[in-house]
């Protein structure tokens, strides 16, 4: 990072076992505003990495934040790629059920959370 090499940056990061690593790496790009510039002119086979990493990763609460902005990153570089790979087709798919089911957890928790606020309010 220090020798502004994001791209390399970003992949010996995913390459760590440690998941802090990763998202560190990530972070720290968003900070310096250097993310785009890690995940620009990148092939699918090494888009696939981020794009598994983040679906894997979206629906921890910790990380939704990260994934979210990173994953939009994604789209709007590649999005316009879709259909020339399956690799990258599959990975998007991946990472778009992560997202969803991690939506409809976030849907039933709120809405558990107003039945419990309409007990306690009768009880009280």
């Amino acid at each position: 990072l220090r020798n502004s090499r994001f791209s390399t940056a970003l992949d010996m990061a995913l390459s760590s076992p440690d998941r802090f690593v990763t998202l560190t790496c990530l972070a720290t790009l968003m900070h310096r505003s250097a993310l785009r510039s890690a995940l620009e002119n990148r092939s699918p086979p090494d888009l696939v990495p981020l794009i598994t990493w983040l679906a894997r990763h979206v629906r921890d609460a910790r990380y939704a934040r990260v994934c979210c902005d990173v994953a939009l990153l994604l789209w709007e570089l590649y999005g316009h790629r879709l259909g020339e790979s399956g690799e990258l087709d599959d990975g998007f798919d991946r990472l778009l059920c992560a997202v969803r089911a991690g939506t409809e957890t976030s849907q039933m928790a709120v809405s558990t959370l107003g039945m419990l606020d309409l007990l306690q309010a009768g009880t009280g």
